[in-house]
């Protein structure tokens, strides 16, 4: 094995009347960059980094909060600055 991409996913559950509901989200990887196909090298120990930001699954949700999520609603963040 000469080379690897890495990808990483947030496995989200919600209670319903029905049960739990589990869902699938991709997280965007900072390093390795994901827009440059998120390649490691396996030969040296790595670091896989994911800024916690409002577009991310991790970011705490606050009710009552004007606007939802960032992903499906009208009222979107500050652009974001990748460092």
């Amino acid at each position: 094995l000469v080379e690897a991409h890495v990808r990483l996913y947030c496995i989200q559950h919600a209670p319903t009347s029905s049960g739990v509901v589990f869902q699938t989200r991709a997280m965007r990887l900072q390093h390795p960059d994901d827009e440059l196909g998120g390649m490691l090298l396996l030969a040296l120990p790595q670091v896989v980094v994911h800024r916690v930001d409002p577009w991310s699954p991790l970011w705490p949700k606050v009710d009552g909060l004007e606007g939802g999520n960032p992903a499906n609603s009208y009222v979107f963040p500050d652009i974001l600055q990748r460092a």
